[in-house]
């Protein structure tokens, strides 16, 4: 089980940015108001894309595969995974997702011979992501840092829709074998 620090001390960073923020908001101590949550702006569809969010980003996992639904802080697991490793491991990276009480994990294990992953040269990956999130209005933000042996970098500034969103459409990309994010996330 290799994890990446690099991207556990960016995540942390991310999640300590915020916690920092709704601290100075205590301690001005002035109300702040909120408008009416949005259906997508529900504590769920937040804990939906942060797991989605971390099963994209983990070192070979079939996250793509796999979705993702939360209720009341549960969190369900269905889609098709080769192995019983990658089925225990995406229930465990879900686990480890701060504000989770729960995970479903009803991925059913499907062998299925390994499709090969497309040899491209990095610069052509790099170029193909980029082109992709640049086609996309929204994702303005964000930008194709790195890419090394087809494990993409990604930073820049989003909201945490769209870093999922980028984080998708990196893997969609012929040659991605890893997505990894720097993305700030803006609440």
């Amino acid at each position: 089980m290799h994890r990446h620090p690099r991207l556990l001390l960016i995540l942390a960073a991310c999640f300590a940015v915020l916690i920092g923020v709704a601290h100075a908001q205590d301690a001005a101590k002035a109300p702040v108001q909120k408008p009416p949550a949005a259906k997508d702006d529900s504590p769920d569809a937040w804990l939906t894309a942060k797991v989605k969010l971390a099963l994209l980003t983990t070192k070979d996992m079939p996250a793509m595969a796999i979705d993702v639904d939360t209720v009341h802080d549960v969190v369900t697991l269905s889609g098709k995974v080769e192995t019983e490793a990658a089925k225990t491991r995406a229930g465990e990276v879900a686990k480890g997702v701060e504000g989770v009480k729960q995970v479903k994990n009803i991925l059913q294990v499907v062998p299925e011979a390994q499709e090969k992953v497309v040899d491209k040269a990095d610069a052509e990956i790099k170029d193909a992501v980029q082109k992709t999130i640049d086609a996309d209005n929204t994702l303005e933000g964000i930008s194709v840092k790195a890419v090394d042996k087809g494990v993409v970098l990604l930073a820049g500034k989003a909201t945490t829709k769209e870093a999922l969103r980028a984080v998708e459409a990196a893997h969609k990309t012929a040659g991605v074998r890893q997505v990894s994010s720097e993305i700030a996330v803006e609440k």
